[in-house]
């Protein structure tokens, strides 16, 4: 299941294509705070906040399968298998910290541990009320 606290790492699989996006170290991830499934009103949908994209989606589907550190979600309403994985130190220290840094030096000198990464994140999207 997903902890609205954590953030997490996005990879899509398209349904048609088989074409995979989000997975490649040596480029940023795609980021999702404040992540939820949403089960009212008969309908189940995958709700998060896109990190970098600074907007939030509501995938129409199901979730096909939990993990250990995260879900499977196949999204109907766009044809996409996404996996969503927490985010780990490891992971920012190789995708993100370098391209933060590129734009803006100094910029990740305060994010020290996954807590930190993880507060910083969802000071970037609006709170789920």
């Amino acid at each position: 299941m997903l902890d609205i606290k954590k953030v997490y790492v996005i990879v899509f699989k398209d349904d048609e294509t088989n074409h995979i996006t989000g997975d490649n170290p040596r480029s940023a991830p795609f980021l999702a705070a404040n992540a939820m499934i949403d089960d009212t009103e008969g309908e189940t949908s995958l709700c998060y906040w896109s990190i970098g994209d600074e907007r939030g989606h509501s995938l129409e589907g199901k979730v096909v399968q939990d993990l250990k550190n995260g879900i499977i979600f196949h999204a109907d309403n766009i044809g996409e298998t996404l996996t969503l994985t927490e985010f780990t130190m490891d992971e920012f220290e190789l995708r993100s910290r370098p391209n933060m840094e590129r734009i803006r030096p100094g910029s990740t000198n305060h994010l020290r541990s996954i807590e930190d990464v993880y507060a910083w994140c969802r000071s970037q999207a609006p709170q789920p009320h």
